[in-house]
């Protein structure tokens, strides 16, 4: 898995004409990580992929989305996307722009809990936000209910990459 994102970020990088050091000042990134990534010795957070993408000028999606092999949905290119996410190190869960689940990784489901059948595409973060209140994801040490609320209204008035507590 890790040598696939690896394989993709070096098409991608050469595709830009960039060399490893020039990424790396673009990204703040060090310029050995960048290379274990593409030698598949490293598996990048999501926060570095992030910052990868901006620093080739291109989405997260389009690093990740480059073979012509179906995933989910028989949606051709997809693979490698779905794949990777459900490879990485930390819970991932990615919503359109009207709150609904597009995709999320094994880790994300586990974590909270969900069973595949919470998960469908139309499902809204407050609907799953409100199954972690009737389910009790967060203990009542933890703030209970209104740690959930306060997540609600923290997604809702993100502008950008938001990350769940």
């Amino acid at each position: 898995m890790t040598a696939d994102v690896g394989a993709l970020l070096l098409r991608s990088r050469q595709a830009k004409g960039l060399s490893q050091r020039q990424l790396a000042t673009r990204t703040g990134i060090a310029n050995a990580t960048i290379s274990q990534i593409e030698a598949g010795k490293a598996n990048p957070t999501i926060a570095v992929l992030e910052r990868i993408a901006g620093g080739l000028g291109i989405g997260v999606t389009d690093l990740l989305a480059e073979r012509k092999t179906k995933g989910p949905n028989n949606i051709p290119g997809t693979l490698p996307l779905f794949d990777a996410i459900e490879h990485l190190s930390e819970g991932f869960a990615l919503f359109d722009s009207e709150d609904r689940l597009v995709l999320c990784n094994g880790r994300y489901r586990n974590f909270y809990g969900y069973k595949k059948t919470d998960l469908k595409p139309e499902t809204t973060i407050t609907d799953l936000l409100n199954l972690d209140i009737t389910s009790e994801v967060v203990s009542k040490e933890a703030g209970g209910v209104e740690a959930t609320k306060n997540r609600i209204r923290r997604f809702r008035a993100a502008q950008d990459t938001f990350e769940v507590p």
